[in-house]
């Protein structure tokens, strides 16, 4: 049987109530209030879309990756713009490498790319296995996680949705 109202009310009521925090405590306590609140305001931030991307229209992007004809198994593809144009502004177009080395793009939740000249980064998964003393190592060269450095570049275009991505050691 549920208790009335009443009586809960006044079990509330009776409840004693916690003491004042002194001077010291509250003085105290201000860094860690203050800290919370910044906290809060740039986890809401990142929740309302705070982003002003423009994105162009995008065309499909998936593909294959390997290394030395083997899939790569994990990790993330990712297109880097060559030439920009001021009325867009959008991150990179990305993707996650399954476990069968196949990846699609994605940009700014979108599926696909926009169409223009990109260099390609491939990154490899850093998720230790459970017991490993060490990071994985890529299975690739690390020249491809660096979008200075990668020799992979890549033309987007309207047509054309497959671009597999062949690596070496």
């Amino acid at each position: 049987m549920l208790p009335d109202s009443r009586s809960l009310s006044a079990r509330l009521k009776t409840a004693p109530a916690a003491p004042p925090l002194s001077r010291a405590e509250q003085r105290r306590a201000a860094p860690a209030r203050a800290l919370l609140g910044l906290f809060i305001l740039l986890l809401l931030a990142g929740c309302t879309g705070g982003s002003d991307a423009v994105v162009p229209p995008t065309v499909p992007v998936k593909g294959k990756v390997t290394a030395e004809g083997q899939p790569v198994s994990s990790g993330q593809v990712t297109f880097v713009q060559e030439s920009t144009d001021d009325k867009y502004k959008f991150r990179s177009p990305s993707g996650q490498i399954d476990s069968s080395g196949n990846y699609e793009l994605f940009t700014e939740g979108k599926a696909g790319a926009p169409e223009g000249k990109y260099k390609v980064m491939v990154t490899p998964s850093m998720v230790p296995v459970p017991g490993a003393k060490a990071a994985p190592k890529a299975p690739f060269n690390p020249k491809y996680q660096n979008a200075k450095s990668t020799p992979l570049d890549v033309e987007v275009k309207s047509g054309t949705s497959s671009y597999d991505l062949k690596l070496s050691h």
